[in-house]
């Protein structure tokens, strides 16, 4: 009778256990399924349901635990490692989900499920291939799943395959049509083809499904500054930045479509209230001092790029704009070594070499002037300008020959016939005769 009467209170606390998990009351299903395994532990379904109420509640360490069990007890439990599986994807222990879900696929190879997440772990993993071959097969098995279309909607956005994402979320939207994620990336994958009004239409309807979503807002102000409508654009990064306030990378892009549209001083109190939030971080220093060199205020630039160097003594950006702005003051010779730090940093600075020409002509060197020139042709051998430049300095160093063949091959590359290209061909004739 003891063992009769123990079946019948375990099967009680079992259903209101189940009948909890159905209400998404999962502390009372802990509760009910704990009093089922006191009754009974060897009851590898209650140690299982225990487990999902545990990992419904984002305690997933203590789900495993149960999950543990589960299979201790029953190791053909295929759920059991579905579920441990995907606990441990959600702590990021990918090699031991890895195993779990392989042995769910061995136990079960018409499981759709499993494929997803295994996907959806090769995805995280950066295996995008392998991760559409198990997305496929999940879809092949269950075609009515969403997040099977969506998760490989995002491998082919990895690979910039944006026309099938596009056919992939359009699916997910069919089947959810108030999935506002599904929206925003395919709004993402319309801008990536070049279809900014398309992008701008799922991205608002994802703001119809849910008006405090940051991330929609945030996406449909750079695609709005990307069509250079930056009123819009202000209008969402603010509007987002009332949600959140916080937020750098609205703060930067806020600041950035002021820029565009010559608000400097609005631009410069955007970066600012950023250093608020981060006071370490050069690159607000460095755009700040864009900022003032943008409105000739060269001092404060010299200011606030000092401070980027000091705390990033490796930002090359940071020396060359230190550089120009020394330059516009006429201190050619800081100018000079600012430039020359940038390209210690970056042997590959073009506009470095071309910025420390200019300086050289200022000061009349010329052949020290044609030496930078002639490195930046090394680097890209195609940018006329660096041809126009090294001409004008054979010309300013009385070398006609060596001017003449710069600017013919300018003139090759440039292949514009607009007052720039006249000029040059009165500069040839002249050196000519």
């Amino acid at each position: 009778m003891d063992e009769l009467k123990r079946n019948i209170e375990s099967k009680g606390f079992a259903e209101q256990g189940e009948e909890a998990l159905k209400n998404r009351n999962y502390e009372q299903a802990i509760e009910q399924y704990t009093k089922v395994i006191e009754l009974n532990p060897r009851d590898s379904y209650a140690y299982f349901q225990r487990g999902n109420a545990l990992f419904s509640l984002g305690l997933f360490s203590e789900a495993i635990n149960d999950y543990n069990n589960a299979i201790l007890l029953n190791p053909n439990f295929s759920f059991a490692y579905y579920k441990r599986g995907s606990s441990y994807y959600e702590l990021k222990q990918y090699e031991l989900a890895l195993e779990d879900f392989h042995e769910v696929i061995r136990q079960n190879p018409e499981f759709p499920f499993a494929y997803y997440k295994r996907g959806q772990l090769m995805l995280s993993l950066g295996q995008v291939n392998l991760a559409l071959d198990d997305l496929n097969l999940s879809i092949k098995l269950n075609p009515s799943y969403p997040k099977a279309y969506f998760q490989r909607a995002m491998c082919l956005m990895k690979i910039n395959k944006f026309e099938d994402a596009v056919m992939d979320l359009s699916r997910v939207i069919t089947l959810n049509p108030k999935n506002e994620q599904a929206h925003i990336s395919r709004g993402i994958a319309l801008n990536n083809l070049g279809k900014q009004n398309e992008a701008i239409k799922d991205i608002t309807m994802a703001i119809k499904i849910d008006p405090n979503s940051v991330t929609a807002l945030s996406y449909r102000g750079l695609i709005f500054s990307k069509m250079k409508n930056y009123d819009k654009a202000v209008a969402d990064f603010s509007q987002a930045m009332s949600i959140d306030s916080q937020n750098l990378n609205l703060l930067n892009n806020r600041a950035s479509a002021y820029i565009s549209m010559g608000e400097y001083q609005q631009a410069i109190s955007d970066y600012k209230k950023a250093l608020e939030i981060e006071p370490q971080n050069s690159r607000l220093y460095y755009n700040i001092g864009n900022a003032y060199s943008k409105m000739n205020l060269h001092p404060e630039a010299i200011i606030n790029y000092d401070m980027a160097i000091q705390l990033n003594t490796r930002f090359a950006q940071a020396y060359f704009a230190r550089g120009i702005s020394n330059s516009a003051l006429s201190l050619y010779k800081e100018a000079i070594i600012d430039l020359s730090k940038a390209i210690s940093i970056d042997p590959k600075y073009l506009q470095a070499y071309i910025a420390r020409g200019n300086n050289f002509m200022k000061m009349k060197y010329f052949s020290k002037a044609a030496e930078d020139y002639t490195l930046a042709i090394e680097i890209n051998p195609n940018y006329s300008a660096s041809y126009l430049n090294r001409a004008m300095a054979f010309r300013a160093d009385n070398r006609p020959e060596s001017a003449i063949n710069d600017f013919t091959e300018f003139l090759k590359i440039y292949n514009k016939n607009d007052k720039l290209s006249k000029q040059v061909e009165e500069w040839i004739l002249s050196l000519k005769h």
